[in-house]
Formats: C-alpha cells, structure tokens, sequence
C-alpha cells in the first residue's frame, strides 16, 4: 500500500494530464484513488465541471463508458442549453474558463462512442467544432467515424 504523501504526488500528477487516455496509464490501485477523491470533492462542491470531466476521464480509463456518460449526459445537456444559438457564439478554447467544458464534451464524445452511439458522438463533435473552430481538442479528429472506432455504423 502507498503512503499518504506517495499518493497525494500521484493525484497532482494525475490531475495534471487534460484527457481520459492520459488516466489509462495509471495503475488500478491509482484510478481508484483518485475517483474516490472526486467522489468526496463532488459531495463538497457539486458544481464544479472540471471535477465531472476528470471522473468521467476515470471511467474512461476503467473501461466504464457507460458509467462516464450517465454522470455528464445531464450537465453536458445543461451546459449547452445555456449557449445561444446563433452562428456566430463560439466557446473558444483558447479562453482558460472554458477548457473544463470542452474537456467534459470531449470526454462525452469518447464515451459515446465507445457505448455505440456514434452518430450522437459525431453530431457533438461537429457541434464542438462549430462553437470552436480552431479545435485545439482534437474533435475533428474524433468526428471521422473510421479513425475513431473500427467497425463504426
């Protein structure tokens, strides 16, 4: 087992990576640690995306695709009502404030994917792309059903 300082150095440096694939190279043990740690941080602030994002990120890694998109389907929902709908509203990534979101979509897009909803994982994809057509994420990448999953409908 760990120590309480050996573990508090992996979650910073778990924390630190942006994406779900960056999880899948943590030991079990780690991922399990660190989703109970978000467990705890969502009970004491529930409104914090970034939290959402990486516990989906955790699910991801764990092979819980399920799981990820039941708990961010709701706030993925939420969060994109609240944007205008005109053409021309972008959520640039390049602004610090709005990675946590393109983080949890980017997450949402992964795991819908993953569940076998590809169209739903294409349409947000290019979604995304439209609110940020820079794409510093990668959804462009994500929204070509054959580089993403093999066997895709």
């Amino acid at each position: 087992s760990r120590s309480i300082r050996q573990m508090g150095t992996v979650t910073e440096q778990a924390f630190g990576t942006t994406f779900d694939t960056s999880y899948t190279n943590l030991e079990p043990e780690v991922r399990f640690y660190l989703l109970d740690v978000l467990r705890k941080s969502l009970k004491i602030c529930p409104f914090c995306i970034e939290t959402y994002g990486r516990m989906a990120g955790l699910w991801y890694a764990e092979r819980q695709y399920t799981q990820a998109v039941d708990l961010i389907e709701p706030l993925v929902m939420q969060l994109t009502a609240m944007i205008p709908s005109h053409d021309y509203v972008q959520v640039s990534y390049a602004s610090l404030a709005n990675r946590p979101f393109h983080r949890l979509v980017h997450n949402y897009v992964l795991s819908l994917d993953k569940v076998g909803r590809h169209r739903e994982a294409d349409q947000w994809a290019k979604k995304m792309i439209k609110l940020c057509p820079n794409d510093n994420i990668g959804f462009r990448y994500l929204s070509s059903r054959t580089q993403r999953s093999p066997g895709a409908e």
